[in-house]
């Protein structure tokens, strides 16, 4: 019996899915448990009810103690408008048998049980499921599929409602368990358990065959999509002679086959045993044999131990794409493998799940439903599904057929430092890769195992560069491992860090393949669907979607960062390369030369539509690969001047969009050091007009402003750039590239004069008009203008310099004019408003200090003797601290007591801190200051030069007219206040002076 063949059938559809669809009548029945222990789920169930449940004759019941039925089919996202109550799931049961009976009869039955099982008496619910449930008792055709969520789901629940309602396909799963409820895990269960929502038909066959090949029962009817068992390899459909049923030998099962046979074999076993059928443990170790046997010769196939494998086996990077894939291939079905070995392993030593914990068996239950890490990823594509790959991955099987590489042709590439293969070298192997392809069954798989050579980089990624390729930025170039192969960046996570010395790494995380122009007969491989995947999944990290423009936004984006280096022999070659292979790749294409027309006669399309691929307008770095790419054509462009303007057009238009900036963020009225010059020596005429510190600092700025407008007026000339703005090195594309693509090209710097006007241009002219319209580069007037229209109130901007420079300048000046101001007697000052047309009563003289306490009597000073609007405060104020407070007023007093200067300094350095430096400066001034106030007093109490020995007696006789003076004249609290400082000779000086006249 061993020695004899032995064949396995999968059972076919005898419809297509759509067909099927359309003709089988169906009704899905869910019973959804909405007591208060679901609420942490409830939005992930609530959510993939409502989206992934076929709409059309669907009921759908609720329950927590109480049963009901959605009328609208739609599950609210607040479990409380359901129940949130306590959990009675036998009376939800009796509600599901009472839909049942009112399904029509034509109709097959789908039922969903969700729930985490959490009955209110889970101890007496097997006694009262016997005692109040009938079952399918019509014995409807009716898939049951139960989904327990988490770890205390009783797993008898799920065997004992799979007794009393399935009766469709045996190899659906008696349970599928969500270990750890979370959205994922959710979207991962409803997506696998869709192929059963809809029921299969049962066929009868022409012989009899065994469901499992370790049980001598046998049938001749058999479901869709089932796996049978038979010593004969003639089976065929009694009522469709025209579908094939195809035998497949033991030895030549997939190794996906297998892990589906090996699920349906370990769930009947377990569920013979959970219901105590005395032959289980025999079946067990019969099965586990065949099990063995089929692991042997799969082991022996993929020359790895596919239930113990090595790591370092499957991510080998020296091996070839056939043996990756062949591998990678065996790593992804292995884990399951071992799974069902060794729970049948345990099954056979008589292991009862019934004996463990009701999570360890539910979990056991579940094995044949657990989604691995690749099988999620390929569940959550939504983009280019399994099947449409299916379709790239045909399509280049038969671009690979028919290529021809000429071996005559040079090697232009470089080998990956990792691989030591290039490209081509690659392709050169058809057979190794038509065989490698056979094990390739998602986009997932091509990735990690298919090596696209090329340059070693760093990009940026962010989140819209997920959807947008021209999003992504190079950073740099890999300068020691400078190429590598995809395959080894994505299977180290798009991160790898190579040695190269001084304990130094530099990062990789993507690759930029290059060709020469002698790698032209590669071109049908590099312009397939699937390398445009595999380069959407390496600049993406997307695999869900393939983008035409990825390879040439990468190309784009690397032109733009070598622009950005010196010149060197490696830039020279690099951009070189850059355009062979963009011909190479998209030249002739339609999207490519469509664009490259717009950019020539319709540039209003070509810049200024959004891309509706990428909801968003185009990127600056897509017009500029594609002038690259002219440009180096030759003479297809036949105004460079005018295609470069409206690309750095964009580039202005592109910031004035996101910043909505004015032409002053950009541009400036600029000021010389001359100029500045000049304007300072024009106001400095102007300060007799200043009343005061105060006056001037209110009135500098607009005088600064009047002076400035009155200048640019009059000179064209002074408009600058505001370098940190227009010159942003925080962008991708800067004109620091652009100008080098220029220089690159024509053979001269780019004029950065330039950008005056077509800043303006870019940012003034209408946007319909804007790329229709050449720069006029003779209206400097018209943006000096307009400059100054959008400047005016703020013109002074960056002139604080000027402003500090004229108020010292002023303080200086006035200081000038009011130092050393000589005190007048009445008479001289009755004069000098003669003179000048004053009223002498206006002015509030002070016969102390010989001065005024209204008016300025410096006779310098412009305002000297004004009263009529002069806030003589002010004006005072003026002079800071340079000359003490009620200098002129203590001196002549001092001198009047019969002081000399030095005794006047003397005292006065007592009187105020810091006396002389901080005031007047030094003492020859205030020699000069003193003489000039004792000058003004009658010759007779004015300061004489004296020997010391008739010093004490001029002092005294000096003091008795000061008396007279304070009684008659002066402000007697003043006076008071001035003796309590230390007048001199104060009680001789009040007797003697009694009865004075001045």
């Amino acid at each position: 019996m061993d020695q004899e063949q032995k064949y396995h059938f999968h059972i076919p559809f005898v419809n297509n899915q759509q067909e099927k669809k359309a003709e089988i009548k169906l009704t899905i029945i869910g019973l959804i448990d909405v007591s208060a222990s679901m609420y942490t789920r409830w939005e992930w169930v609530a959510n993939f009810w409502n989206k992934s449940i076929p709409k059309d004759n669907l009921i759908t019941l609720t329950f927590d103690h109480r049963a009901k039925k959605v009328h609208n089919n739609v599950l609210s996202q607040n479990i409380e408008d359901h129940g949130e109550g306590t959990t009675e799931i036998v009376p939800a049961f009796e509600l599901l048998e009472n839909e049942i009976v009112k399904v029509p009869k034509d109709h097959n039955i789908t039922v969903i049980f969700i729930s985490d099982g959490q009955d209110n008496h889970v101890n007496t619910i097997e006694q009262r499921m016997k005692q109040k449930l009938k079952g399918n008792v019509q014995k409807r055709n009716i898939n049951f599929i139960c989904l327990g969520i988490e770890d205390e789901f009783p797993t008898f629940l799920a065997m004992q409602l799979r007794q009393l309602y399935h009766k469709g396909d045996p190899q659906i799963p008696a349970l599928y368990l969500i270990e750890h409820a979370s959205e994922q895990a959710f979207h991962n269960k409803f997506e696998i358990m869709k192929r059963y929502f809809y029921t299969t038909k049962m066929l009868q066959v022409n012989n009899v065959v065994n469901l499992f090949p370790y049980d001598e029962e046998v049938t001749d009817e058999v479901y869709e999509g089932q796996w049978v068992y038979s010593l004969k390899s003639d089976l065929k459909f009694i009522n469709y002679p025209g579908v094939q049923i195809i035998p497949i030998e033991q030895s030549q099962l997939e190794i996906d086959d297998v892990v589906d046979l090996f699920r349906s074999w370990v769930q009947n076993i377990q569920i013979r045993i959970m219901g105590k059928h005395e032959d289980s443990r025999e079946k067990a170790k019969k099965c586990l044999q065949i099990v063995n046997s089929i692991t042997n010769r799969l082991t022996e196939y993929f020359q790895m131990d596919v239930l113990n494998f090595k790591m370092e086996e499957i991510n080998d990077p020296n091996q070839p794409f056939k043996i990756r894939a062949k591998r990678n291939y065996a790593y992804k079905y292995g884990n399951k493998l071992l799974f069902f070995v060794k729970e049948l392993a345990q099954l056979s030593e008589g292991s009862n799940p019934n004996e463990v914990d009701d999570f360890e068996a539910a979990k056991r239950l579940n094995i044949g439903t657990i989604v691995g890490k690749h099988h999620q990823k390929a569940l959550a594509l939504k983009g280019i599904t399994v099947q449409e790959f299916k379709q790239i991955r045909e399509e280049f099987q038969q671009i690979i057929q028919n290529c021809k590489i000429n071996p005559q042709n040079e090697q232009g590439q470089e080998r990956s430092v990792i691989s030591l293969e290039n490209f081509r070298d690659i392709i050169s192997q058809k057979q190794d890769i038509l065989e490698g392809l056979k094990f390739v069954k998602t986009q997932y798989d091509f990735a990690e195992t298919f090596p696209l050579v090329g340059h070693g980089l760093k990009v940026k990624r962010n989140d819209g560069s997920f959807v947008n390729p021209w999003l992504i930025q190079v950073q740099s170039f890999a300068k020691h491992n400078k190429v590598i192969d995809s395959a080894y960046l994505i299977k180290n996570n798009f991160n790898v860090q190579l040695q190269i010395g001084d304990n130094q790494t530099e990062e990789i995380n993507c690759i930029l393949p290059l060709f020469p122009q002698s790698d032209n007969d590669l071109q049908a491989v590099l312009r397939s669907r699937i390398i445009k995947l595999l380069l959407t999944f390496m600049v993406q990290q997307n695999v869900d979607t393939l983008y035409e423009e990825t390879y040439l936004a990468l190309l784009s984006n690397s032109l733009i960062n070598v622009l950005k280096k010196q010149k060197s022999q490696w830039q020279t070659e690099i951009m070189e390369q850059i355009f062979e292979t963009t011909k190479l790749v998209y030249s002739g294409t339609k999207n490519f030369e469509n664009y490259l027309q717009k950019l020539l006669h319709n540039p209003n399309q070509a810049y200024l539509e959004k891309e509706a691929e990428y909801e968003d307008y185009v990127s600056t770095a897509k017009p500029f690969i594609h002038l690259f790419y002219l440009s180096k054509l030759g003479n297809v462009v036949k105004d460079f001047e005018l295609e470069f303007e409206r690309l750095i057009i964009y580039y202005f238009i592109r910031e004035q969009y996101k910043h909505q900036q004015q032409l002053s963020y950009y541009l400036k009225l600029k000021l010389e050091k001359q100029d500045e010059n000049l304007v300072q020596e024009q106001l400095k005429a102007t300060f007799e007009k200043h009343v005061s510190i105060k006056h001037f600092r209110n009135s500098i700025t607009k005088e600064i402003e009047e002076t400035l407008l009155n200048k640019y007026q009059k000179d064209s000339t002074l408009i600058g750039l505001n370098e940190e703005k227009v010159f942003n090195h925080d962008l991708k594309l800067t004109l620091d590239a652009i100008e080098a693509f220029y220089e690159q090209f024509k053979g001269v710097k780019f004029d950065q004069q330039r950008y005056v006007h077509i800043i303006y241009h870019a940012l003034k002219l209408q946007e319909k008009d804007v790329f229709l319209t050449r720069v006029n580069y003779n209206n400097l007037k018209e943006i000096q203008k307009a400059m100054i229209q959008e400047n005016k109130g703020n013109l002074t901007k960056g002139t604080s310099a000027i402003k500090q420079a004229l108020e010292k300048e002023y303080q200086v000046w006035f200081i000038k004019n009011h130092m050393l101001v000589q005190p007048l007697t009445y008479e001289q000052l009755q004069i000098e408003c003669q003179q000048k047309g004053i009223n002498i009563n206006t002015i509030a003289y002070n016969v102390k200090s010989g001065l005024s306490s209204n008016c300025c009597m410096a006779k310098q000073c412009p305002y000297y003797l004004i009263v009529n609007g002069l806030d003589f405060k002010r004006h005072v104020q003026t002079w800071g601290r340079k000359v003490p407070q009620g200098f002129h007023q203590y001196v002549r007093s001092e001198i009047l007591k019969g002081q000399n200067i030095e005794q006047i300094i003397q005292s006065s350095t007592q009187k105020w801190k810091k006396f002389p430096n901080l005031y007047l400066g030094n003492e020859d001034i205030v020699h000069q200051y003193i003489k000039l106030i004792s000058e003004s007093l009658p010759i007779e109490y004015q300061i004489k030069e004296l020997p010391k020995e008739q010093l004490l007696h001029h002092q005294v006789k000096l003091t008795f007219p000061q008396k007279q003076k304070v009684k008659k004249y002066g402000n007697k609290r003043g006076q008071n206040r001035q003796n309590q400082r230390g007048g001199f000779i104060r009680g001789r000086g009040r007797g003697r002076g009694r009865g004075r006249k001045h």
